[in-house]
């Protein structure tokens, strides 16, 4: 008897539970169906926020070499690390700087001693689908530092490359960040595009102020 009892109250409790863990479960799928129906503004607004945060890690990268005359791979790597930890959006950060024809040699030499043995400054051609070696013309501003570190960009000048080279030449007129239009995702996802923005770096030199170089960042869309 008592067995029989013990059988139908634990029946009892199981249908409590049950019922309890059903309701939990359906309330919750309605909070968030609600949350999907209402949340269109509230996404692009989010959205809009993520992509301010990401400009100002940028920009805020080009304070490494506002502060110092020489910054060190590893110390631009390490911060950069981290600014691409704290954004869901920016993907990559790189130190391009300023290198004019007549010390491309030099330049190219001092890479290769310190950094890279196999350094030179590089054109994409779209026709062969690979880097090259630059042509000629009077200034270039290839990647130095990247993270995350790509190989094959290294020494990779985008100003080859006319929008991008628009790009540059109006973030170093007006001294703000600018943005390039939408490009391809550079890893080939289906349907991903990304936006390359470009922050100038000044050496003030008495009342002129001359192009250091670009603290680059990719924002995935």
């Amino acid at each position: 008897r008592w067995k029989v009892v013990g059988i139908f109250l634990m029946g009892i409790m199981l249908t409590i539970v049950f019922a309890r863990a059903y309701y939990d479960s359906y309330e919750l799928r309605t909070r968030q169906l609600e949350l999907v129906l209402t949340s269109g503004q509230e996404l692009s607004d989010i959205f809009q926020s993520e992509i301010s945060h990401a400009i100002g890690l940028i920009q805020s990268t080009t304070w490494l070499f506002n502060a110092s005359e020489n910054v060190s791979r590893h110390e631009f790597d390490a911060f950069a690390t981290q600014a691409i930890a704290n954004s869901e959006l920016l993907i990559e950060l790189q130190w391009r700087p300023r290198v004019s024809h007549e010390m491309r040699e030099q330049f190219v030499a001092e890479t290769r001693k310190r950094i890279y043995p196999d350094f030179e400054i590089l054109d994409y051609d779209a026709g062969q689908g690979a880097f090259m070696k630059a042509t000629n013309r009077s200034e270039y501003f290839p990647i130095l530092y990247n993270i995350p570190q790509i190989i094959g960009k290294f020494g990779f000048d985008s100003a080859s490359e006319p929008s991008k080279r628009a790009a540059i030449v109006n973030a170093a007129t007006t001294g703000e960040p600018v943005a390039t239009t939408l490009l391809p995702f550079q890893k080939g996802l289906p349907r991903e595009t990304t936006i390359v923005i470009y922050v100038p770096v000044y050496d003030q030199v008495g009342v002129n102020e001359q192009v250091l170089g670009y603290v680059t960042g990719v924002i995935q869309m």
